[in-house]
């Protein structure tokens, strides 16, 4: 599909308008790597394993929470790259608040020529391939940039989560599942300048995407919020996913893949 840079502004406008409520009003734990709202984290899930000593990359980092919390886990060295600029301006506040040595870079994630290939052990994408136009470009850039048998661990919004919820009979209205909507959000400011674009995409679509990108894919879950007496657990909650919790007790969220580059 290539690049558009249209979209990747529009996405960067739109984090920067909603930066500030979501930062105040999410939980997001600097001590355990996340996955999914009101689910459990990389201390149950044992996605990534030894942290210590590995050079790591998060794309599309936010305000930095899970590099901060590789960093405090011990890593050598951890990379954060996202597009907005009031993102990571909360990324860099609480990097000075938890003394982390963190590197934290602005950049669009469909173009990351400013990072060397074959640097990273580990690729972390939280819920920021969904916002990407091509995915496939994505997903084969994540490759490049790992060394030899490294590991890309991906959340991203799982396609279910495209259907309306009904909050009364407690039911997903899934429509059309093999051809899920997009979402067009954010940019209230000024609507002149387009909105953002959420895609969802198929289970299908994006394993197979990824295969075709040079990678073995070692693990799919579909992570559930974690029991009402353990929620306190999960590093991933607070007031802004509380409407929807009823809803993700039933469907997941999130779509979580761990796939390990081949060669």
């Amino acid at each position: 599909m290539g690049r558009n840079l249209e979209s990747s502004r529009a996405i960067g406008r739109g984090w920067d308008e909603m930066s500030v409520d979501y930062q105040s009003s999410s939980e997001i734990s600097t001590s355990d790597i996340h996955y999914s709202p009101f689910g459990p984290g990389e201390a149950e899930l044992g996605l990534i394993g030894e942290i210590s000593g590995k050079d790591i990359l998060e794309l599309g980092c936010g305000a930095a929470q899970n590099c901060i919390a590789a960093d405090r886990q011990g890593a050598n060295r951890v990379v954060g790259v996202d597009i907005s600029s009031k993102q990571l301006e909360a990324a860099l506040s609480i990097r000075n608040k938890t003394k982390s040595s963190i590197e934290v870079i602005q950049g669009d994630l469909e173009d990351l020529h400013f990072l060397k290939e074959a640097t990273f052990d580990i690729v972390l994408s939280m819920f920021a391939a969904e916002f990407l136009y091509d995915i496939r470009r994505f997903f084969y850039t994540c490759n490049k940039l790992l060394k030899k048998g490294g590991v890309l661990i991906l959340s991203t919004v799982h396609p279910l989560a495209a259907f309306e919820w009904d909050s009364d009979m407690e039911t997903l209205l899934v429509k059309n599942y093999l051809n899920p909507p997009v979402e067009r959000w954010g940019n209230e400011s000024n609507p002149d300048e387009g909105k953002a674009t959420t895609f969802f995409r198929t289970i299908e679509e994006i394993s197979n995407t990824m295969l075709d990108s040079g990678f073995e894919i070692k693990g799919l879950y579909e992570p559930g919020v974690l029991p009402e007496t353990e929620i306190r657990k999960s590093p991933y909650k607070g007031p802004y996913w509380q409407p929807f919790f009823k809803r993700f007790e039933k469907t997941p969220f999130a779509l979580v893949i761990k796939a390990k580059k081949i060669g």
